[in-house]
């Protein structure tokens, strides 16, 4: 017979498990052009850990399943730190500004969990980590600390989400990255508490993570709806709202005006029919990256209109500083263009906030100045 703590720990578990593949699979329909994700694994990561830990405490103190109780310790510690960094690949997809870009670039972030996952293996001969004595008993090591290594891409992942989200300036941002800030501490918080009491006595990790879990499919549901699936930049539902808010601040007599600008995408048709859809989508990328960056800097917004098209929001009391934000986009175009076999460019018609404007009119004037400037343009290249 096991003990009541056992016991309470495995129907812990299997709650968990059930949870977590609940949400899995609400998430599937999403995920079916690519299946294989850190979200993904992060929910297949915390159902193969629950497993492998309730196999531990079916072996623990049992002589005859010592070799059970390491590989299944081994299996439940490595996946803790694996979902760790599974939590920092996550963010990393969600930032405008990547911690890393290229499988190489990762190489360096992805240190810690491999010295982790090392030394579990070697266990059962080096005892680096925890060993299992002849009783069949588990047991912390010393050099345990090891184990917190995982928390190292906790604690990143809560500073980026905090850093991002004071810079934001729309809402549905902000509480896209407190979301990201929030989903690891009941992990770091309940996990820590866990590591301080005696092994195999409390079991919280897993339901920490299937707290935050829940939290981030309620997150991720809004996020859908507001953000663009292929640049991550406000949708045109959103739009609207930032301009109504803006307006909103105008109305209060705030000094700044509220500029809005139309951007169009140069020469995109002939990069779709020369280089296919998939360079058109990662021209679109490099372009609505160089659009946040540039515009984030000034603390403006962009958002994407449709099709090859951008909508930028600033407020400035000085016409130049939108002159000096706009020449610095096509100076970062022109820069990303130098390894790309055509030349990413776009122009861009302004307007400026009256009293009384709607949304519409703005976008509307914005969308008129930019059809005088491409035509000004085409006939300047016809002369």
């Amino acid at each position: 017979m096991y003990s009541n703590t056992v016991m309470s720990n495995l129907e812990m578990l299997v709650m968990v498990v059930f949870l977590v593949l609940s949400l899995f699979m609400f998430n599937l329909r999403y995920w079916r052009a690519r299946l294989i994700n850190p979200m993904s694994c992060i929910y297949m990561l915390v159902i193969a850990g629950c497993v492998f830990e309730g196999f531990a405490f079916v072996a623990d103190g049992h002589p005859d399943l010592i070799w059970l109780n390491y590989l299944s310790n081994i299996l439940y510690l490595a996946s803790i730190g694996l979902m760790s960094a599974a939590m920092l690949m996550y963010t990393n997809e969600q930032l405008p500004k990547k911690l890393w870009k290229t499988r190489r670039g990762m190489i360096p972030w992805m240190l810690p969990v491999t010295v982790e996952v090392l030394s579990l293996i070697s266990a059962p001969w080096t005892h680096l980590i925890f060993y299992v004595d002849e009783a069949g008993c588990y047991h912390r090591a010393s050099s345990f600390v090891i184990q917190m290594m995982a928390y190292l891409y906790l604690i990143i992942t809560s500073t980026v989400g905090i850093y991002w989200y004071r810079r934001a300036q729309v809402k549905t941002e902000r509480s896209l990255y407190l979301a990201i800030a929030l989903f690891s501490i009941p992990p770091f918080l309940l996990g820590g508490i866990q590591l301080m009491l005696p092994a195999n006595q409390l079991d919280v990790l897993e339901f920490s993570v299937a707290l935050s879990l829940v939290a981030n499919y309620a997150t991720t549901q809004n996020n859908r709806i507001t953000r663009d699936a292929l640049t991550r930049l406000p949708n045109r539902e959103i739009l609207d709202v930032m301009i109504a808010e803006k307006i909103r601040g105008e109305r209060r007599g705030e000094t700044s005006q509220l500029y809005v600008m139309m951007a169009d995408m140069d020469g995109f048709k002939g990069i779709n029919d020369t280089y296919g859809h998939p360079e058109g989508d990662r021209a679109l990328i490099l372009t609505a990256d160089a659009l946040y960056d540039i515009t984030s800097s000034y603390k403006g917004n962009v958002a994407r209109y449709g099709g090859d098209e951008f909508t930028l929001l600033l407020e400035t009391d000085d016409e130049r500083t939108l002159q000096e934000m706009l020449w610095k986009i096509e100076e970062r175009l022109a820069e990303l263009s130098a390894d790309l076999p055509y030349r990413l460019r776009i122009s861009v018609g302004h307007t400026v906030y009256r009293h009384g404007n709607t949304v519409q009119d703005l976008l509307k004037a914005a969308d008129q100045e930019l059809y005088r400037v491409k035509k000004a343009r085409k006939k300047g290249r016809q002369a």
